[in-house]
Order: structure tokens, then C-alpha cells, then sequence
């Protein structure tokens, strides 16, 4: 609050952690409503999916919305607008716009058979923008509404329309930034990769759009990177509007690293567009493509090609953007599976990205946890905050061991006992970084051996790994199809046992 990074949980004890979008009543701020929906990055697990939740008063206190049962187990991520006691949200399965003007006790159908990926508000009252599928008229595209969603017309072009009809199996994810006044974008992501950002001048009747070209970077293996090298744009794409520029963040930086704009490992891959720019023309497979006049990168160095992008100090956010606004202070805020960030002056280069994850943040989501008893330390592995442990035991602030999608976590006590250490596990996705770290009684870190996971061709995202209960100098590891079994604290494989199923 009050632009400091200081947070105070607000949903700890509601019914479930597994908020997809969030909304505030743009008539009165301290009114606040969330939508659950399965996101997550570690296979869509999720919690009760029980439609929506409303806050009366800052979060203190919060009354559930179901639609007499019927928003149960839907998915809100398209997102929520909330204008006094008017509201709108398009709920996946159901696949309806839905409107209420009594605070969501009661609910009607404001746009039947409609498949939304975002919906947003116009910035003025009474404005509402959706980008979509619309299975009883005209298949899909940009949809705009004057009167809080009761009536709806298509305002997309032609091109537009051609890529949203080739349906929801295809296009990823859609999403739409308004920048003001007129201003409109909309970024489409096809198959996992941004495909088309559009900008519209004259919202909400939008007569005429500019077609951008696609952000990317050539990498020094000569090979051009867009926004989404890792294909995950159907979760990992945000996008945020000033005036006439466009923000836009996918799910990570391409290597090998550094990379062509300095980045270091898989963090986060953000770019800033400038509709008032001609572009090149040209695709990112274009043999002849070159970086576009309409595109600089918001993350780590400027490079020569580049000279207005980068920052000042090569900062970045984490990696797999969710979500991003445009302050008015001009500071833009983006939300990702490692936290929220801010990134000062962001229309040049001068500024840079911060963490705000301090100050009570708690956004990991762990999926295995171990205890060091020999430290009183506890220890998990995390979706895409790899390995962390607790430094000091009791003290509240974690450091990372290792990054990227933690694995499975052990611990090995018993067998270090007598020489006063213990020997932790852990690893990545598919068992990458594999490793044994062995710490002092006083939690100290006195030795780290890389195991070998060679051998091991059935490997799975989080692979299952245990410690036999007798001898926990010796491990399991469950792949696929086989179980592996190994001696000297994982240095030795002995056993390869294939799996049987019963029939």
C-alpha cells in the first residue's frame, strides 16, 4: 500500500489460495473481489475452485460468491470488472459473459456462449473490451461494450479475425492493455508464442488498427528470439499500456548465456512497444530480420543494435509474467511466479526493475518439504523458485539454494550424525542439478557433490525421490517405468528394477 513494498495476507484463511484474477470496485477502492481459477504453472493444481470472494473493506473480511452454486469449479483468470454495484465476469467452462447490478447476489447471462481470455475495463465508465470466441455470431476477435456489458459489438480487423478463427486449441491466450483515452492494444499468442500485438487509436470504435511487428532479439547463435522462447504464452504473457506504448513480459530469457542482451540465467523477457513508430515488416523467420525501430527490451543491457533498450544497472524480474499495471505514478508493477517487481522510468532505459517482494510477500508455492534436524532447518522445493531453506531456523527469511522448478527434497541425518552433519538432496525439473549438499551443526554449507543422473532415461518433470528408511545412505529414484536404487549417498548406481503393474 501507499507505493511500499510492506503486504499483509489477506486470503490465509479463506477457502482456497487459488486466486486468478482480482479486482477493485472502481468506485470505491476499498471494495475488493477475487476469482479462483487453476493456474498454476505445476500441472493446473489447484485448491477449491469456489467461484468468487468479495472484501466490503479492505480484505478484512470476505463473503463468498458461487451463483447458487452454479461458478463452482470454474476458472475466473479472464479476469473481473467491478463498477459500483454493477459487475461482469466470463467464467471458463461455462463459457457465458455474466452480469450482476446487486454486488453479485444475483446473475444474468450478458453474452451467451462467449469463451473469454481477458476482459478488462475501458477506463471509462461504462466501457468494457474482450478478447475472445463468440460461437453463436462470428467466431472470435476483440469485442467492445458501451453500457458495462450489456451489449456487445466486434471491433477487431480482419487480420485479427482470421487468427482468433483458428479457435481456442490454437490461440494460447490473449491479452488487453488500454493506455488511455483511445488507446487500445491487444496482444494474441498462437500456439504457445505471441503471434500478433494491435494497436486501435480510437477506442472504443476502433476503425482502424496498426499491426506491430513482433519484439525478438537475434542471440549469438544467430537464431531470432520473440517474446515466449519457452512456448508457455497460454500462462506466461502480461501486458500493460501508456498512452500509446505498449508493455508486454512472456516466460523467459532464451541461452546460451549471457545472451545477446546480457542476461544471465532464465529470468524474466520484457519489451517495450511505441505505436507512433514504423515498423520493418518483417516476421521473426524473416532471413533478412533485423531489430524493429517499434521495439526496445526492458530488461538487463542496451546492446548496439538495441541502444535504447535495457536499464540501468541490467536488472530483471523473475522469469513467467502473469500479470503487469501501469501506475499512475508511472512506475510499472508486474506480478510472476517469483513475486511482484516494479520497473522504474519505463519508457527509457534509465530506469530499473525492483524486487517488492519484501515486506511479508509470500508467494512460493511449494510441493515438497523436508526437515534438517540437524539444524532445526526446514527445507522445500518449489514450482519455478527451485530449492530454498530457511536461514536462520525460526527466523522467517528463506535463501535459495538452487533456482529453476525444484524437485524433491531429503534429508539424510541419521548417517552424518556422529560427524556432526547432514547431507540435503535436491534438484531441479527432469533431475537436472542433482546434487548432495552437506552442512555443519551450525548450518553452515561445508560441501556440495553433483550426482550423476545419467543413467536415469525415464525421468520425470518432479522426479520421486526417497531415502530407504534403514539405510539412508542409499536412495530411490522413481522414473517412469523403472526404480533405481542407489549406494554411497547416490554416487553409485547398483539396481535398475523395471516397474510391474498389476493387472
Amino acid at each position: 500500500r501507499g507505493g511500499a513494498a510492506t503486504w499483509t495476507p489477506l486470503t490465509d484463511g479463506e477457502r482456497s489460495a487459488s486466486v486468478a484474477a482480482l479486482a477493485f470496485d472502481e468506485h470505491e477502492p476499498r471494495r475488493v473481489m477475487v476469482g479462483y481459477g487453476a493456474t498454476s504453472s505445476f500441472a493446473r493444481c489447484h485448491g477449491h475452485l469456489g467461484g468468487l470472494s468479495k472484501s466490503e473493506d479492505d480484505g478484512a473480511s470476505w463473503t463468498p460468491i458461487d451463483n447458487g452454486g452454479l461458478f463452482v469449479g470454474d476458472d475466473f483468470r479472464a479476469g473481473i470488472v467491478w463498477r459500483g454495484t454493477r459487475v461482469v465476469v466470463a467464467p471458463m467452462p461455462l463459457n457465458h459473459v455474466f452480469a450482476s447490478d446487486d454486488d453479485g447476489a444475483t446473475w444474468s447471462i450478458a453474452k451467451r456462449e462467449f469463451t473469454a481470455l481477458h476482459l478488462i475495463g475501458g477506463g471509462a465508465d461504462g466501457v468494457l473490451y474482450a478478447a475472445g470466441f463468440d460461437a453463436v455470431t462470428d467466431g472470435g476477435g476483440v469485442y467492445a461494450s458501451p453500457d458495462d456489458g450489456a451489449s456487445w459489438r466486434r471491433v477487431s480487423d480482419a487480420k485479427l479475425n482470421r487468427v482468433f478463427a483458428l479457435g481456442v486449441a490454437r490461440v494460447s491466450n490473449a491479452k488487453l492493455a488500454v493506455g488511455g483515452g483511445a488507446s487500445l492494444f491487444v496482444v494474441v499468442a498462437v500456439d504457445g508464442r505471441v503471434s500478433n500485438v494491435a494497436h486501435c487509436g480510437d477506442a472504443p470504435r476502433c476503425t482502424a488498427w496498426k499491426h506491430l511487428d513482433l519484439p525478438g532479439t537475434r542471440e549469438r547463435s544467430g537464431a531470432v528470439v520473440g517474446l515466449n522462447p519457452g512456448g508457455q504464452a497460454s500462462l506466461h504473457l502480461s501486458a500493460a499500456a501508456l498512452g500509446e506504448h505498449v508493455f508486454v513480459c512472456g516466460d523467459r530469457q532464451d541461452g546460451p548465456f549471457p545472451n545477446s542482451i546480457g542476461a544471465r540465467d532464465y529470468s524474466g523477457r520484457c519489451f517495450r512497444g511505441d505505436a507512433t513508430r514504423a515498423g520493418t515488416g518483417l516476421p521473426l523467420d524473416d532471413p533478412e530480420w533485423y531489430p524493429s525501430p517499434q521495439w526496445q527490451h526492458l530488461t538487463n543491457k542496451p546492446i548496439a543494435a538495441i541502444p535504447d533498450g535495457g536499464t540501468a544497472s541490467a536488472s530483471s524480474p523473475h522469469a513467467d509474467s502473469r500479470a503487469m499495471v501501469m501506475l499512475a505514478s508511472g512506475v510499472l508493477v508486474e506480478a510472476d511466479d517469483g513475486g511482484v517487481y516494479a520497473r522504474t522510468e519505463p519508457l527509457t532505459n534509465g530506469g530499473d526493475w525492483v524486487s517488492l517482494n519484501s515486506g511479508g510477500l509470500a508467494v512460493t508455492e511449494a510441493h515438497d518439504v523436508a526437515f534438517d534436524c540437524g539444524t532445526n532447518t526446514p527445507i522445500s522445493g518449489n514450482q519455478d523458485t527451485g530449492t530454498t531453506f530457511e536461514e536462520p531456523a525460526g527466523g522467517g527469511v528463506w535463501n535459495s539454494l538452487s533456482t529453476a522448478d525444484g524437485g524433491d527434497v531429503m534429508v539424510d541425518y541419521e548417517s552424518g550424525r556422529a560427524q556432526g552433519v547432514s547431507y540435503r538432496y535436491s534438484s531441479f525439473q527432469l533431475l537436472g542439478n542433482w546434487q548432495r549438499t552437506t552442512f555443519d551443526s551450525q548450518g553452515k554449507l561445508v560441501a556440495t557433490k553433483s550426482l550423476d543422473a545419467s543413467a536415469i532415461a525415464d525421468r520425470q518433470f518432479v522426479q520421486p525421490t526417497l531415502l530407504e528408511a534403514n539405510d539412508p545412505t542409499k536412495l530411490l529414484v522413481l522414473g517412469a517405468n523403472t526404480t533405481y536404487e542407489f549406494a554411497d549417498r547416490g554416487e553409485t548406481l547398483v539396481a535398475a528394477t523395471p516397474i510391474k503393474l498389476a493387472d
